[in-house]
């Protein structure tokens, strides 16, 4: 485990970029992107137990959003508000669940080109080994879609499961 304190700040364009990505935050461009240096947190996994070095990340994380001055944490492609963090892993942790919303990003947005129909994507399953996911023009409601993909991530993760070509998921008979 490393906890570095970096006096200098991440590249505009990064930051613009993770803000972009946390539509639920739209405050997070003026409280962060003035930002003077930041922590990192890392966690190498020596023996190979990705999931467990995933889950001592996000501890750590929360136990540095404690500090006085935190403006914001960056998480894999996205920049969230320290008490939405805290929220989002005690939420998850106090349960002894894996805390994949904070590992795996799951972006969602619509396609107006599309009849409005709603696409979702991921980033950070590769950091397991596994193929990114995408799911392509789906009526679902972008909430519904969101949880699904989330569920999808965790099952492929904590079940180490490799899609091959053709392969389907669902957690129920009409899904698909």
């Amino acid at each position: 485990v490393a906890i570095s304190v970096v006096p200098h700040p991440l590249p505009r364009k990064v930051i613009h970029n993770q803000i972009a990505a946390n539509p639920l935050w739209p405050e997070a461009e003026s409280i962060v992107l003035d930002h003077k240096g930041y922590v990192l947190v890392y966690v190498s996994c020596k023996d190979g137990d990705l999931i467990n070095s995933a889950s001592l990340s996000v501890k750590l994380s929360t136990s540095v959003l404690q500090q006085k001055h935190v403006s914001g944490v960056g998480n894999v492609s996205c920049v969230y508000s320290p008490a939405n963090y805290l929220d989002t892993a005690n939420a998850f942790l106090d349960e002894g669940l894996f805390p994949t919303s904070l590992i795996v990003y799951i972006g969602v947005y619509t396609d107006d080109e599309d009849e409005g129909r709603v696409n979702a994507y991921t980033s950070g399953l590769d950091r397991f080994g596994k193929l990114e996911i995408e799911i392509i023009g789906t009526k679902r409601n972008p909430e519904a879609l969101y949880h699904f993909l989330t569920d999808v991530a965790s099952y492929v993760i904590l079940g180490d499961v490799n899609f091959e070509d053709g392969e389907t998921v669902g957690f129920s008979d009409d899904q698909k």
